[in-house]
């Protein structure tokens, strides 16, 4: 097989990458941006992602670049708990690695260091392909050209090469935008292992400790698409007004983050799509299933699209044409990236209710929800089907 061309230099990009380059077969990433950097702050590396990482030979630096988690615990705004969560000795037995909590730059490093040199080429913009019997050529907005026997796109949220493969896909907008942070604060005492969301009346927020004296927040507020703070210092304001209703620590989490460092963001995912490839050209990560981040899985399904794209694209033989490793690859994950972004959109939905008999009904719900439950739903995402 001849070069592979991979557009989007993101997690699943950078994954694949290495997984196809693991197996001998040549990649070559092109990406819009002039440097290689990461979009967000943390990430929760669950034992999925940590499962293929170790395929990968990674598992161990990743380990060393974050702070594995004792446990996730779900609760209202007074802290007290809304349902059962397995802790970091039954996560360990049942799946072989903790929760790993790092800096997404940390893990882009990671990746790119992993990789041969120049295996990324920066300020490409992808502008269009174009297919014919023997391969695939993508056009770049500076004029340049890439032939290769197939194309992944890997391109995000928002694909470009999504674009051109299935016009007719629109994104979903969840209702809620998103902030995030990372806080120069290192939690103390229990919190110090502990990720913890609580879910308050007019937003929730969430945060985990990284290690080396900092934190990962996230908070969701539901509001139309489209809008804008006046600066992140008013934004970082109106966040800790509405943190008000939450505990002290949650509080000073989000005062010891600077201000520049708070990002906001639209929350979009995608409906489940016709298929994830035509002809030479196949869709992964963000492109093919963009999820809300509501259970976290949006860089870890991407990480197990990588492995089983290039273990699929390794298995071909000389007489196979790609769109059998596509199927294959399609078979194989899109099924369970389905679920995810199902069940992440329905707990979305839940997290936001406008009255208090709603949310006093929701909270007695989920504390009714026997624990062999919330097992079957993590054996259902965490555990590896290849």
């Amino acid at each position: 097989m001849k070069q592979i061309i991979i557009i989007g230099g993101g997690i699943g990009g950078l994954c694949t990458a290495l997984a196809l380059q693991q197996k001998g077969l040549t990649a070559q990433v092109y990406e819009t941006v002039n440097e290689i950097k990461a979009v967000g702050a943390g990430i929760i590396l669950a034992p999925n992602a940590m499962n293929v990482l170790a395929r990968l030979g990674l598992a161990d630096r990743a380990k060393a670049l974050g702070m594995e988690l004792e446990h996730l615990e779900l609760t209202d705004a007074a802290g007290k708990k809304l349902m059962p969560v397995p802790n970091k000795e039954e996560t360990i037995r049942d799946f072989g690695f903790a929760m790993i909590a790092l800096l997404r730059s940390s893990l882009y490093d990671l990746l790119l260091k992993a990789l041969p040199p120049n295996t990324v080429l920066t300020n490409k913009h992808f502008e269009r392909y174009e297919e014919n019997a023997d391969g695939v050529t993508a056009h770049f907005t500076d004029g340049t050209q890439a032939t290769g026997s197939v194309l992944i796109g890997a391109d995000g949220v928002r694909s470009a090469v999504r674009r051109q493969l299935l016009p007719q896909v629109q994104l979903r907008y969840s209702g809620q935008t998103s902030y995030r942070g990372v806080a120069n604060m290192a939690l103390q005492g229990a919190q110090a292992h502990i990720a913890r969301e609580a879910w308050g009346s007019p937003i929730r927020l969430g945060f985990v400790p990284i290690g080396f004296g900092q934190t990962y927040w996230y908070s969701t507020v539901q509001t139309p698409a489209g809008g804008t703070d006046v600066d992140k210092a008013s934004a970082k304001r109106q966040l800790l007004a509405w943190a008000q209703e939450f505990d002290g620590i949650s509080r000073a989490i989000i005062e010891n983050t600077p201000d520049q460092s708070v990002i906001r963001t639209d929350m979009y995912d995608l409906p489940p799509l016709p298929t994830w490839h035509s002809g030479r050209v196949v869709l992964l990560g963000d492109a093919a299933h963009a999820t809300t981040p509501n259970l976290g899985q949006g860089g870890c399904q991407a990480i197990e699209d990588a492995f089983v794209i290039a273990d699929q694209l390794n298995r071909l033989s000389a007489q196979q044409a790609p769109q059998h490793a596509f199927a294959e690859y399609e078979r194989i994950r899109k099924p369970k990236a389905e679920l995810v972004v199902a069940r992440s959109r329905q707990l979305g939905s839940m997290v936001h209710l406008r009255y208090g008999w709603q949310r006093a009904l929701r909270n007695g719900l989920l504390r009714r929800i026997p624990a062999s439950m919330g097992k079957k739903q993590s054996q259902d995402i965490l555990a590896l089907n290849f």
